[in-house]
């Protein structure tokens, strides 16, 4: 089985820094494989896998950012600009699509976004053109994704930010809103970031107060406008390993992440 490529970084990471990483359980995949990561003379460790690398994210920071619905309340609350969306759930009785229909022929038309409440990576979220469309979405993943979140869809430029105690450590533009594939990923940054979004992140993480922040945002092309489409616990760093080649940043990343752990 193929070793999964944030396990790959997180192994560098360790030998290059001087920490061990060793594999502790084999999971079905290797989404699931776990491993214990420790310091020689140190009494602390902390178990990693791929859907939960950082030791530094509380439960509470977790919560906040895996639940959209929670992100959108919270968010909201805060001050921020969001993206107009409902929650339904099919936990107690079947969602009706007609309520969905008129939800979006009320507050923002056609087309929508329709996304699982708790996923990430795109899984399950998809451009709805009309009530059809709502009724075969519920049809075909209901069973899947109970809670969903119905949104208004946003034709602006998308931007991924990964946030490290409050600074953009580096962010990439999605060339699509929706198909967040790594090969419609473009526009990298590492450095000169404009201002607007420097003081945003600063703003979310002094709010938030979690030590990493996966921030996916809607920006205006002067990026005078912000707007917040969903927060992320756990950020990859394959993208700017992978495709963009940043080895150094991404090493360079989890450096920080364990010394501030193990200090």
């Amino acid at each position: 089985m193929k070793e999964h490529i944030n396990i790959t970084i997180l192994k560098d990471a360790c030998e290059q820094f001087g920490y061990t990483c060793k594999q502790i359980s084999k999971g079905v995949n290797e989404y699931f494989d776990a491993f214990v990561v420790s310091k020689p003379h140190s009494k602390k460790s902390f178990v990693a896998s791929v859907w939960q690398q950082y030791p530094t994210q509380s439960a509470w920071h977790i919560a906040i950012m895996k639940y959209k619905d929670m992100t959108k309340h919270y968010l909201d609350k805060g001050g921020f600009t969001t993206i107009s969306g409902k929650f339904f759930s099919a936990e107690e009785k079947p969602i009706d699509p007609s309520e969905i229909d008129s939800y979006v022929q009320e507050n923002f038309g056609y087309p929508c976004i329709i996304k699982p409440n708790d996923k990430s990576l795109s899984k399950g979220v998809e451009l709805i053109s009309g009530k059809r469309e709502v009724v075969d979405y519920l049809h075909r993943n209901t069973s899947l994704y109970p809670n969903i979140l119905v949104q208004e869809y946003i034709q602006k430029d998308e931007y991924r930010l990964f946030i490290y105690q409050g600074e953009i450590r580096f962010a990439y533009k999605y060339q699509t809103g929706l198909n967040m594939k790594a090969d419609t990923i473009d526009h990298f940054m590492d450095s000169d970031f404009p201002e607007e979004l420097k003081t945003w992140a600063k703003r979310l993480y002094q709010y938030v107060n979690a030590p990493i922040i996966g921030a996916d945002v809607f920006v205006a092309n002067d990026f005078s406008e912000i707007q917040a489409v969903e927060l992320n616990h756990n950020p990859f760093l394959k993208v700017v390993y992978e495709k963009f080649n940043k080895k150094d940043l991404a090493l360079g990343i989890w450096k920080d992440v364990l010394e501030d752990y193990f200090c």
